[in-house]
């Protein structure tokens, strides 16, 4: 159960980063196709064509930045919904293992009382006392080699997970500081043509297109050189494994150590027993 939460947590977290890629690439491509579409057709040139153009271009990048604003909006929106999430999903989890741990040694004890009613000489009652403290210590190594496996786990995942959202914001705002860079030299050279007696407003257009272009190509490659987070999981989860591998080896070599200790101690006292019986059967025997 916790394995499979745990890849549905990973597998939101990739989907989220790659949302706001896949939408900002977005950005930018249906104005400028359009513009550039226009400026292919024109032939003659109006006289207010040029500011009317200078206008559109102002209008354009408004919108481009309504279209950059509002993904990365809702991106941290959806990372502190999922942040909340993960909270959530730790605290259920370490309350179910108390919960767990707690009915375990519920009825361990519960046996080991059992057990100590049973027994009427005082020397039984210590080895059982002496096998339950054993088997208390075991558990507690093991449980604390397993929590601080866990909580090691949890740490490392907050820190590739939150490595890879800064990697997209980084992307995303050198996405935003190209595109603003292009916006602004479309404007400028548009405000200087209107000052020049041979406006190039194809050239203006053509440039921009191809400034947003190289911002979205060079966004998609940042984005495709950002690791999968899976393959940054995939080996704190080995670690993690491995740890309570590790300390379930060490309990169950503890808690076999353990009960080969009552044994010896029970057979010890019983031979004690038998040789006292032997004893007193040779005393009373009536021929001797």
């Amino acid at each position: 159960m916790k394995n499979k939460a745990q890849k549905i947590i990973a597998i939101c977290v990739v989907m989220l980063e790659l949302w706001l890629p896949l939408t900002v690439v977005a950005v930018g491509q249906n104005d400028t196709g359009s513009v550039a579409e226009r400026g292919q057709n024109d032939q003659a040139l109006p006289e207010n064509f040029l500011v009317k153009t200078c206008e559109m271009l102002e209008q354009q990048a408004g919108r481009i930045a309504d279209r950059l604003a509002q993904p990365r909006r809702n991106l941290e929106e959806a990372r502190s919904r999922q942040d909340e999430r993960l909270a959530e999903h730790r605290s259920r989890l370490y309350n179910q293992v108390e919960l767990i741990r707690t009915r375990y040694d519920e009825r361990h004890n519960e046996r080991i009382k059992l057990m100590l009613a049973k027994v009427a000489d005082e020397e039984t009652r210590q080895a059982l006392l002496q096998f339950q403290q054993s088997v208390q210590t075991a558990v507690a190594a093991r449980r604390a080699a397993f929590d601080v496996a866990q909580d090691d786990y949890g740490i490392a995942m907050d820190a590739v997970t939150n490595e890879l959202r800064i990697a997209v914001n980084a992307a995303a705002d050198v996405l935003q500081s190209a595109i603003d860079v292009a916006l602004e030299a479309a404007k400028t050279a548009c405000a200087d043509s209107a000052d020049s007696d041979s406006p190039d407003i194809k050239t203006i257009r053509a440039e921009l297109q191809i400034e947003l272009k190289a911002a979205r190509e060079q966004f998609q490659s940042a984005r495709k050189d950002m690791a999968p987070l899976s393959d940054s999981i995939k080996p704190l989860t080995e670690v993690r494994n491995a740890a309570f591998r590790a300390a379930k080896k060490d309990f169950d070599t503890a808690l076999e150590a353990a009960h080969s200790e009552l044994k010896l101690s029970l057979d010890r006292l019983k031979s004690v027993d038998e040789a006292e019986t032997d004893s007193n059967n040779v005393e009373d025997s009536p021929e001797i």
